[in-house]
């Protein structure tokens, strides 16, 4: 099991946000996600994560990978590890949701909580 602490951030080079589309307004007036416990990352689509800001929720990453949470909305996350292959990135939309990516070798897997986070996570994750 890798640790928090063994995670290396990867704010730059994860997610190329240089063609993000803005945040979506009305985000502010979106209650929290009333979410107790984990959600693995491959449940993401589900109606308690629809229509609330996920801020704080803590995913369940991969098998050998850790649990992270939600960043504010807006916000983008991304981790690397010595111990295991590839590259994970996350990006609070906001109203649309949140998007995961996981990139290894040229192949990235999209998640999120929505369609909308689907597409919007899509389009910021080259596969490289």
């Amino acid at each position: 099991m890798v640790t928090g602490a063994a995670l290396s951030l990867l704010l730059v080079g994860c997610l190329d946000m240089s063609d993000r589309n803005t945040i979506t307004p009305g985000f502010e007036d979106l209650p929290r996600c009333d979410v107790q416990g984990e959600v693995p990352i491959d449940q993401l689509d589900q109606p308690m994560l629809h229509d609330c800001n996920a801020e704080g929720v803590t995913i369940r990453l991969p098998e050998g990978w850790d649990v992270v949470q939600v960043p504010g909305v807006g916000d983008t996350w991304g981790a690397t590890s010595s111990a295991m292959p590839g590259e994970f990135g996350m990006v609070n939309w906001g109203i649309e949701g949140v998007g995961m990516s996981f990139r290894d070798n040229g192949e990235r897997t999209i998640w999120g909580t929505t369609e909308a986070a689907r597409e919007r996570q899509s389009a910021v994750t080259p596969a490289r």
